[in-house]
C-alpha cells in the first residue's frame, strides 16, 4: 500500500510539472522527493492508528 501511495503521489506531480517546464527539474525533484516521503509517513501513521499499533 505504502509504495502504491508514493508512485501516485510520483505520476501526480510528473503530471503536474510536465506542462510547466517540459519535464523534471532538480528543484522539481526534490519536490516529487518530499512529497513522497511526506504521502509515506501519512500511509504509515494512518496504517498504524488504524490497527492500533
Amino acid at each position: 500500500m505504502l509504495a502504491i501511495i508514493t508512485l501516485l503521489v510520483r505520476q501526480g506531480c510528473g503530471y503536474w510539472f510536465q506542462p510547466q517546464l517540459g519535464g523534471y527539474t532538480g528543484d522539481y525533484l526534490g519536490v516529487t522527493q518530499q512529497l513522497a516521503e511526506i504521502a509515506g509517513y501519512l500511509t504509515l501513521l494512518a496504517i498504524a492508528t488504524h490497527y492500533h499499533f
